[in-house]
């Protein structure tokens, strides 16, 4: 076989084999590094995470004893058993104005309980309609028992009535009034009076 045959074979690419060794070959690419892991911080064991204090619970007022419903309900009924005997009797007092919140005992002492707004505000309207029915009496007894249920002690709870909560209790009372039905509109305003006090005592 002469040379130039032989070179001829080399150089062939018949044979994938040889014809391989003769090619240029292209430097290998290198290999995309994988991205390292995210490691998470390792915590040391005795660390505590700093924690959010809780929000302070706003405090509640603090009303009397769980009784006081109990109380309260007794001594509306005991208005209205007087209040059955004669409705008509409401018609005979003074009208209630302005100044009466103020100046007469038993609003006057109402006006500063720390019972709740509304509760204060409905006792009022219902207790201006009693005062027909009451003599200097029976008017000391009533201002004794409110004092006990619901006493005049102002601290950072109490809410006192304002201009408007005044003037609602007045057009409530001049309402019943003019309804010519006192039986059934006393009886309204004290059930009113009822679902307005706390079901127990507040912490």
């Amino acid at each position: 076989m002469g040379f130039n045959r032989l070179r001829e074979m080399w150089l062939s690419n018949d044979d994938e084999g040889q014809a391989f060794l003769f090619q240029q070959m292209d430097p290998p690419e290198p290999e995309e590094e994988e991205p390292a892991p995210i490691r998470k911080r390792e915590m040391h064991r005795d660390y505590i995470p700093p924690m959010t204090p809780p929000k302070p619970k706003p405090q509640q007022p603090v009303y009397p004893s769980g009784a006081l419903g109990e109380k309260m309900e007794s001594f509306l009924s005991k208005c209205m058993e007087v209040v059955e005997k004669d409705p008509e009797v409401a018609y005979n007092g003074k009208a209630v104005e302005w100044e009466s919140w103020f100046t007469h005992p038993i609003l006057s002492q109402i006006r500063r309980s720390c019972l709740p707004v509304t509760a204060k505000q409905r006792l009022l309207s219902f207790s201006a309609l009693m005062l027909p029915f009451l003599d200097e009496k029976e008017e000391e007894r009533v201002r004794v028992i409110l004092a006990e249920m619901a006493p005049t002690v102002h601290d950072e709870h109490y809410e006192m009535l304002t201009e408007q909560d005044l003037i609602h209790s007045q057009w409530l009372v001049r309402s019943v009034l003019r309804s010519r039905d006192i039986l059934v509109q006393m009886q309204g305003l004290k059930r009113s009076i009822l679902r307005s006090l706390p079901v127990h005592q507040l912490d």
